[in-house]
């Protein structure tokens, strides 16, 4: 409605500066029509003044239509090839299986997916659906601590720069249990606290630990790598459903600066472990060496408060998505689009965050026809051989969104030319996938019986919100915004220097949707940028062979990443710069100290989703 105002006032101008111009032309005709001195305001006739008004609304609502014809292209170009830019962020939130106080005797898993509901509130309950598999087993965290001065046994001689270790005392719970036969690949652990306090914990997991030991019964083994895995960056660990069209890398820069709790996991590899346990081992203790940390060093203040509250167990993110049907629309012709609303009641809780599915119920002699319709700004085109192709458009109405919200998704169904369908009476049926606008944001959470409600495995436990879910964002509407997503869609070699730094920082800024003053933070933190020519050996089941690459070399500021940490975010960047390859080649991102020029984090070799070692 704001944007229709300046079209208005355009228009009204225009008005008054022709009459002003007719006036004086055409003296006589203008005083029979009571306009005096081409000034609408003064005109006699105050009918004729509201009618030279309303002309002035109806043209700058053309106007308005026909600027906004310029972003028709923009916006299908995105609908097709990324349409997560026109979506809404949903809200998020950390859940947790409660098994603190339950026995568990075997693992459960509940699976990425299960869709878990709140309680009323407003007459709505709000609908989150996990982002991980959560697997419930008879194990606990016994102790968590942070040692400045590792107590090592006599036999264990370690480098004289570690001198400090994170130590994770497991136990199993069940009668029967034992931690060497345990099915359980892989410990899942979220790291909960203050936000500074996660980023040291996470930088000192992965940055600053060298090597790792099991102890059982006083004797320390050795382990071939530290048994510690980042989550959140495959496939499978996505917060939003996939999309086909557009590269992960997007995503995840999407879900790091919108939601980054996401990436607050770590997965323990307890395969590698339960190769130094012995048999029916029931404790055991895994004790991560951390290089240049000194008893009087910042870090080791900051983690000096470690214990197993944590690090916890059984817990997911959960994203504010879920299936939903559409009202049933009868199409009888009688206008061209029809408003699309969730199968509910208080529709202005809902919000549609795409179509699944449209499916027409034809009416015939022989009873009733079920036919796919596909979205018409796709690649479904030809599919209907020589029959006459059936597709739907779908668009937001802006102006609806903001007096009306629940209503303002239009849904028209047309032919391959565009042009409406002119068959019989039918009935359209449509499966979405939908949020609840901002009410989760509202939520009332801390329920002594669990916050969240689940029909299945385990059931039973109470499933509680450790977070306030945060409120849903999106990117700006329009030409102009949609051209610039557009506009850092264009990658080139080019940019990866100190001259397209500054554009380089302003793609990472289109998608800090909050405007986060950390997120901020962070890509101000990015103060240098370069290449080098680089290569690598690629090994396969033929043999190896030499392959080029590009070393990207980021310096940054690392006070800037004291309360979000860098690791977490250096592992997003580099996902984003392998978009930044071609076939047989390679990005490798290297993250430097500004201050002291010290190498902090050298990624593996990346070409697109895929790295090569």
């Amino acid at each position: 409605m704001d944007e229709l105002l300046q079209y208005y006032e355009r228009e009204l101008g225009a008005l008054h500066a022709h009459n002003q111009a007719f006036a004086r032309r055409y003296p006589a005709i203008a005083g029979a029509l009571g306009i005096v001195g081409g000034d609408l305001g003064s005109t006699h006739d105050p009918h004729l003044a509201r009618m030279l008004q309303a002309f002035a609304m109806f043209n700058a609502r053309t106007a308005k239509r026909l600027a906004d014809g310029f972003g028709t292209f923009s916006e299908t170009l995105l609908e097709v090839n990324f349409p997560h830019y026109l979506r809404p962020f949903p809200a998020c939130a950390i859940a947790r299986i409660d098994n603190d106080a339950a026995t568990v005797s075997e693992l459960a898993t509940i699976a990425r997916g299960t869709v878990m509901h709140a309680a009323e509130h407003q007459g709505v309950a709000c609908k989150f659906t996990t982002a991980y598999d959560v697997v419930v087993a008879p194990l606990r965290l016994a102790e968590v601590r942070f040692q400045s001065i590792v107590a090592a046994p006599p036999a264990v001689r370690l480098p004289p720069d570690l001198g400090a270790a994170i130590s994770i005392t497991l136990e199993a719970t069940g009668a029967t249990s034992t931690l060497d036969r345990l099915p359980l690949p892989a410990l899942r652990l979220f790291l909960d606290g203050e936000p500074s306090f996660c980023a040291t914990l996470r930088d000192s997991l992965f940055l600053l630990a060298r090597c790792a030991y099991v102890e059982v019964d006083g004797v320390w083994h050795a382990l071939d790598a530290v048994p510690l895995h980042p989550v959140g960056f495959a496939a499978e660990d996505a917060l939003m459903p996939a999309m086909a069209a557009s590269h992960p890398a997007y995503r995840l820069l999407g879900e790091w600066f919108a939601f980054p709790d996401k990436f607050n996991f770590v997965d323990l590899d307890l395969a590698a472990l339960q190769q130094r346990l012995p048999p029916a081992c029931r404790r055991c203790t895994v004790h991560l060496l951390l290089a240049d940390v000194q008893a009087d060093a910042d870090i080791a203040r900051i983690l000096r408060p470690l214990s197993a509250r944590h690090l916890l167990t059984g817990c997911t993110p959960v994203v504010n998505l879920f299936r939903q049907a559409a009202n049933p629309i009868r199409l009888t012709h009688a206008s061209a689009e029809h408003v699309l609303l969730p199968s509910v009641r208080q529709a202005h809780c809902y919000d549609i965050y795409k179509v699944d599915s449209v499916h027409v119920l034809s009416e015939t002699e022989s009873g009733g026809a079920l036919d796919a319709f596909h979205p018409f700004y796709s690649m479904r085109h030809g599919e209907a051989g020589g029959r006459q192709g059936r597709y739907w458009v779908m668009r937001r109405d802006e102006d609806m969104a903001l007096t009306n919200p629940g209503y303002d998704m239009r849904i028209a169904f047309v032919d391959g030319a565009m042009q409406p369908l002119r068959d019989a009476t039918q009935t359209v049926s449509i499966m979405m996938t939908c949020s609840n606008r901002d009410l989760p944001s509202r939520l009332v959470f801390g329920n002594a019986a669990g916050d969240l409600h689940h029909d299945g495995v385990a059931s039973a436990l109470p499933v509680r919100l450790l977070r306030k879910p945060g409120a849903p964002c999106r990117f700006p509407a329009g030409a102009a915004s949609h051209w610039r997503l557009i506009a850092q869609l264009s990658l080139n070699h080019q940019s990866l220097n100190e001259q397209g730094l500054p554009l380089f920082k302003q793609i990472l800024e289109l998608y800090n949707l909050p405007g986060s003053a950390s997120a901020a933070r962070q890509i101000a933190g990015m103060t240098g940028l370069r290449q080098r020519a680089a290569s690598t050996w690629l090994h396969d089941e033929a043999g190896g062979s030499l392959v080029f690459g590009i070393d990207v070399l980021l310096s940054v500021d690392e006070e800037a990443f004291v309360g979000s940490g860098l690791h977490a975010f250096a592992q997003v960047i580099e996902r984003f710069l392998g978009l930044y390859v071609h076939l047989a080649s390679f990005t490798r991102l290297i993250v430097l100290s500004q201050k002291t020029g010290k190498e902090l984090l050298c990624c593996l070799p990346r070409n697109g989703n895929q790295t090569l070692v």
